[in-house]
């Protein structure tokens, strides 16, 4: 069962691969550039996105810091 469970793993991944190497090709043809280009951009947004999600919790948490203390303890 498990060498089984393990080949299916293995297929799954390899169709993951597959599918997200033809994502990058098509992205990569739709905007007609090359692959370093299109990497260097992914990062870029990736970083940006990062940065944007980190920011946007710590503005949400810092006014309610030490509103809520449990004097329970």
């Amino acid at each position: 069962m498990e060498a089984i469970s393990a080949i299916s793993e293995g297929y799954q991944d390899m169709s993951n691969s597959v599918q997200q190497a033809m994502s990058m090709n098509s992205l990569q043809e739709a905007m007609n550039q090359n692959e370093e280009t299109v990497e260097t951009l992914l990062e870029s947004v990736e970083e940006t996105a990062d940065t944007a999600t980190r920011q946007e919790l710590e503005q949400a948490v810092s006014p309610h810091l030490g509103q809520n203390i449990d004097t329970t303890v």
